[in-house]
């Protein structure tokens, strides 16, 4: 049987080797990602290890131009075509008012391209 100092030692080396190996993968990657993890106890003495990723990219903070023309297609849908409180975020994207939809739809068509 081993001793309880081995057995974190072995513990601890498992863990850098293992965490080595995910580096070296994701070094292969192109894009960036985050990895999180936590450990903690409950009342209880039960143990729980949460983990968590997430890949950024360069289109993590921006809607793909397919993805404005559904939003506002879908909001026609829910609003109709009457003003609603989402047409300032669209005339502050494109810089003019939602109301000139095919000057709206030519440029988010041109963003595709």
């Amino acid at each position: 049987m081993k001793c309880r100092n081995t057995t974190v030692s072995d513990v601890e080396k498992e863990y850098l080797e293992q965490k080595d190996k995910v580096k070296e993968m994701m070094s292969r990657i192109p894009n960036r990602i985050c990895l999180t993890s936590d450990v903690w106890t409950a009342v209880t003495y039960e143990g729980y290890i949460c983990k968590g990723g997430r890949v950024l990219s360069k289109y993590r903070s921006s809607i793909l131009p397919g993805h404005v023309q559904m939003l506002i297609c879908t909001q026609n849908w829910l609003y109709g075509f009457s003003e609603n409180p989402s047409d300032k975020i669209v005339e502050d994207i494109f810089g003019h008012e939602r109301s000139d939809e095919s000057k709206l739809l030519e440029d988010v068509e041109s963003l595709q391209h």
